[in-house]
């Protein structure tokens, strides 16, 4: 019973000691995103992807920062213009100064416009024409051939976008994510556009949004090329300093036998076939008696 009693208590020991390791280690990570200074707080995103004007381009198209539309009435011929929103949000249009239409729709940005062009002119009814759509974008990351931002001009769907960016052979098109960011409810989406190839199942097939992210993960051939370039890539200076080396010694070589081509025959450096330093003509080739030219003087011949 002793021995049994002693076992127990070693046992509650070692569990408590564990708990603490856990709790510490838990704080300890907790402890790195606690933010003291209030600035900060207010500075981290509290919707979205983080950006100021936020939509669902496949339910209504909102015109963002640096857009560009243009305006026309046809009742009044003078007012005809286009306009790019700047990072305020605003547009400056003639006869009427800075209108804010940053995150308007082009129905709402006509009325905003028509009621302050209607202080200067008469029966006025402006239309807006979008021409340039720069803010609406989705990223591409991972094995494919386009990296970064598209534009997102239509309804895309996934397997339009990787079509589009360029499906790499290291890409497996069975491993996709697609990501929407959020600080609060943030999604994660699997996508396999291999049903799709196989059986024509185009369930995953889903419509992208603005600022949502595609990542198509590598298959092991994929993951064997990657780890094979982590690990040389600390070796890719010095081949390149190699290289380098080796392009200034070939530099040096031609160099080198230029020089001893253009050296005269008995002087010392010609460099020219007149003479030069040295004096000295080089004969042509087969010519085993060479004619030596003194310098400022004629041949040995008297000619």
């Amino acid at each position: 019973m002793p021995n049994n009693r002693a076992e127990s208590r070693g046992r509650d020991a070692t569990s408590r000691c564990f708990l603490a390791g856990v709790l510490l280690l838990v704080s300890g990570l907790s402890a790195c995103r606690t933010f003291d200074d209030p600035r900060i707080l207010q500075t981290l995103n509290q919707r979205g992807f983080g950006r100021k004007y936020v939509g669902d381009v496949n339910e209504v198209l909102t015109l963002g920062i640096g857009d560009q539309f243009t305006i026309r009435d046809e009742n009044n011929q003078e007012i005809i213009d286009t306009l790019t929103i700047g990072l305020d949000g605003v547009v400056y249009a003639r006869f009427i100064g800075p209108v804010f239409v940053a995150g308007f729709t082009t129905h709402e940005i006509g009325q905003a416009l028509n009621a302050r062009f209607a202080e200067y002119f008469t029966n006025t009814n402006i239309m807006v024409t979008p021409t340039s759509i720069t803010s609406k974008r989705f990223y591409m990351h991972g094995e494919t051939a386009l990296k970064g931002a598209q534009p997102l001009l239509r309804d895309t769907t996934v397997w339009d976008a990787v079509m589009a960016a360029g499906v790499l052979p290291t890409a497996s098109l069975s491993d996709i994510r697609v990501i929407r960011s959020d600080p609060r409810h943030p999604l994660l989406i699997p996508i396999d556009l291999d049903k799709m190839l196989e059986h024509g199942d185009s369930s995953d097939n889903i419509l992208l949004r603005e600022d949502d992210i595609v990542i198509i993960r590598p298959n092991f051939a994929g993951w064997v090329k990657n780890g094979v370039e982590l690990i040389l890539a600390p070796l890719m200076p010095l081949t390149q300093l190699m290289v380098s080396v080796r392009n200034i010694q070939t530099i040096a070589d031609s160099f080198q036998q230029d020089r001893n081509f253009y050296v005269g025959g008995r002087g010392g450096y010609g460099g020219s076939y007149y003479g030069g330093y040295g004096g000295a003509r080089p004969a042509p080739y087969g010519d085993e008696n060479p004619v030596v030219v003194p310098p400022g003087g004629s041949d040995s011949s008297g000619e």
